[in-house]
């Protein structure tokens, strides 16, 4: 026998075996049990390509179905490496980061769930940090040329 439910919330299942010449009646037996809904993680930053220079800014929002917002943490990865963690405010949550290196970074948010909301993660976000300056000399280099 299997159940399926689909709706958020707590639930209760109850069975019962009305035996028969081989075995006894048995029951009810009752479990409870919680479903979860789906959390959509979403992670963006404003600032790409970054310099090395300050720590980078991002921003971490979770939507869930219906009117009641998402709860708990939120952590900016890279790879299993935590780089930041925050507690969600009406679904939102900022963070910063110095610990990028030069190049690309790619980077993920995961939202670890609460009671009404499954944990998820967001898309893999690449985010670009150049050396400090650079930013700047290549804006005087492209100006003299025009």
């Amino acid at each position: 026998m299997s159940v399926k439910e689909t709706t958020a919330g707590t639930h209760t299942l109850s069975a019962s075996y009305s035996g028969d010449s081989n075995y006894a009646p048995v029951g009810p037996i009752t479990r409870t049990y919680t479903v979860t809904a789906a959390a959509k993680t979403n992670l963006t930053s404003s600032l790409n390509p970054a310099t090395n220079c300050k720590p980078v800014p991002f921003s971490i929002t979770v939507a869930g179905a219906g009117s009641v917002m998402p709860t708990g943490k939120v952590l900016l990865k890279k790879g299993s490496t935590v780089l930041a963690a925050a507690t969600l405010n009406e679904g939102h949550a900022t963070v910063s980061t110095s610990a990028l290196t030069l190049g690309k970074n790619v980077l993920d948010a995961s939202y670890t769930g609460d009671a009404k909301y499954s944990p998820s993660t967001s898309a893999a976000l690449t985010q670009v940090i150049v050396a400090c300056g650079l930013r700047a000399m290549n804006t005087a280099s492209s100006a003299s040329v025009r």
